[in-house]
């Protein structure tokens, strides 16, 4: 068998037994785009059912976009927290408005500000929702907002920006 056809394999013996907590370790080695599909197409609908826990260990963002409820980032071995992946991707966005850079200061999360041509400011924030808020109350138009994408999120929690709602392992 080939490394991809042995993996399938592997995921279906591990899926017959209909397991109530089923731990995966890079699961899509070796499966072309195709079965990658059909497995995370199999992998969802074996956790519709409340009973069931998949712990999934994975280098593939999209897998974790596309599967997990919640996100535990490790990195060297240590844990540098938990959080719900929704609540992740709704939160750390890129704003843009107009004004100056002393706009970002004193509002919360905010990872990175730059000034950008024609009096636009830039900002990376983990608290999107309370920023627009802020805003909002102080009469200020945002001009537009970007989601960051899940890699985007990951490097920026890696260089030490934690999330809102973040969760630590013990002794933290």
């Amino acid at each position: 068998m080939s490394k991809g056809e042995r993996r399938k394999f592997e995921i279906s013996v591990a899926l017959a037994p209909r397991p109530k907590l089923l731990l995966l370790d890079e699961p899509s080695s070796g499966l072309d785009p195709f079965a990658w599909k059909m497995m995370i197409d199999e992998l969802r609908d074996y956790v519709k059912d409340d009973d069931t826990t998949i712990l999934l260990s994975t280098h593939i963002v999209d897998e974790v976009r596309r599967l997990a409820d919640y996100v535990i980032l490790m990195h060297h071995g240590e844990m540098k927290g938990m959080v719900e992946k929704d609540s992740l991707l709704d939160n750390w966005k890129e704003i843009w408005m107009s004004g100056t850079i002393e706009l970002a200061e004193g509002l919360p999360g905010i990872v990175k500000s730059q000034q950008e041509p024609n009096n636009v400011v830039r900002m990376t924030t983990t608290e999107c929702h309370l920023v627009e808020k802020m805003l909002h109350e102080a009469g200020m138009t945002l001009l537009k907002t970007r989601s960051l994408e899940l890699d985007e999120i990951m490097s920026l929690w890696l260089e030490g920006h934690m999330p809102a709602k973040v969760q630590m392992g013990r002794g933290e």
